[in-house]
């Protein structure tokens, strides 16, 4: 009688340990397909690997990464309808990608999708700066980014910095696509 209880008990503690797995494996899906959205947001929009420095980062198909909590901010850039400050802050973090700066404060990959998305939301929008933006853009796009460091350094005295103004910029971090 006493080893059927031993059994017993046993058999109870695998069962409780296997309802606890599926109730915290439940749980994650849940908040996986609650945040779906945000991930399918984030893949659509094409948002190359992206790296923030002394920050976590997960892992999405593809090798691309993210650091989480910005997940949700770098995947809405592209969706359109921002402010002039948004739109300021994303050009510069696409020039820090490129240029050499004592501090950077975030990078964003640049690519062709995302200089045609900015500038199709800039050509729509009253920005204040709006010839500046389209004109950096527009460089960029064409694949000239020997103003890169001018471009950074006016987008980042438009932000008010005051630390990390680029000295140059990294010929080995300009995308292949471009003139070097």
């Amino acid at each position: 009688m006493g080893r059927e209880n031993k059994s017993r008990g046993d058999s109870l503690s695998s069962t409780m340990w296997i309802l606890s797995l599926s109730v915290v494996i439940g749980v994650v899906a849940m908040l996986l397909l609650h945040n779906s959205s945000i991930f399918e947001r984030f893949v659509k929009a094409d948002v190359d690997s992206e790296m923030f420095s002394n920050n976590s980062v997960i892992s999405l198909a593809e090798g691309e990464a993210v650091e989480i909590s910005r997940l949700k901010q770098i995947t809405s850039i592209f969706d359109g309808n921002h402010s002039e400050t948004e739109i300021q802050n994303t050009i510069h973090q696409m020039a820090n990608s490129i240029v050499i700066a004592t501090e950077k404060w975030g990078e964003i990959k640049i690519t062709q999708k995302k200089i045609d998305k900015l500038i199709i939301e800039i050509e729509e929008s009253n920005y204040r700066n709006k010839e500046t933006y389209l004109d950096i853009l527009n460089r960029w796009k064409d694949g000239d980014f020997t103003r890169a460091m001018y471009d950074h350094n006016e987008v980042w005295h438009m932000l008010n910095g005051s630390v990390g103004e680029a000295t140059g910029v990294d010929w080995n971090e300009v995308p292949d696509w471009a003139t070097k």
